[in-house]
């Protein structure tokens, strides 16, 4: 097996899983919201769902972000950052939904919830800052820019292979031309 075909394996296996788990936690919290309660969600299922996203962010700062420094490991530094953005982001919808709800109750969450899928963050943003609560207006900011920063940053990091790999090529199609040349002129 070769390198390469060992880390894409690698990838899609670690893409499984955090697919599973978002899965089971989304199943899981919204059994327990239903069961429970809001104050349960809030207690139990947000705060689990902090505890996640705050483990991910040290594995960016820690593990992901020295990985970058070398050609090799870049393209799973790329997907440790790309799944982070979705851990970030799922955090960032949860507390969107609780701080709409905070604020504006059902109501507002439901017209979040249908304005195209991402309306929950806006409206988010919207019910902190009309009732001015500016802490809360900036972990909406803070989430907003964890979720794409790290997806950002995962897109420069495929481009740098893109651009390493076009580069090696060319070299590769010089060498080649060179090569052919010599050839000809020795016969």
């Amino acid at each position: 097996m070769d390198k390469e075909d060992r880390w894409s394996s690698i990838v899609m296996l670690f893409t499984y899983f955090v697919m599973l788990c978002g899965v089971v936690m989304t199943v899981w919290l919204t059994y327990g919201t239903i069961r429970y309660g809001l104050t349960w969600f809030i207690e139990t299922g947000y705060r689990l769902a902090q505890i996640i996203a705050g483990y991910t962010f040290w594995i960016n700062i820690l593990i992901a972000l020295p990985m970058v420094v070398f050609s090799r490991t870049r393209i799973v530094a790329a997907a440790i950052f790309l799944y982070s953005s979705y851990i970030f982001g799922y955090n960032l919808a949860l507390l969107s939904i609780i701080t709409t709800y905070v604020f504006w109750s059902w109501i507002g969450v439901i017209m979040g919830i249908f304005f195209a899928g991402v309306g929950i963050v806006f409206t988010a943003f919207a019910a902190a800052l009309l009732n001015r609560n500016w802490g809360m207006l900036g972990n909406l900011c803070i989430g907003l820019l964890l979720t794409y920063g790290t997806k950002t940053l995962c897109a420069i990091l495929i481009n740098m292979g893109k651009k390493e790999d076009l580069a090696k090529m060319v070299a590769g199609v010089r060498e080649d031309q060179e090569i052919k040349q010599k050839m000809q002129l020795n016969k």
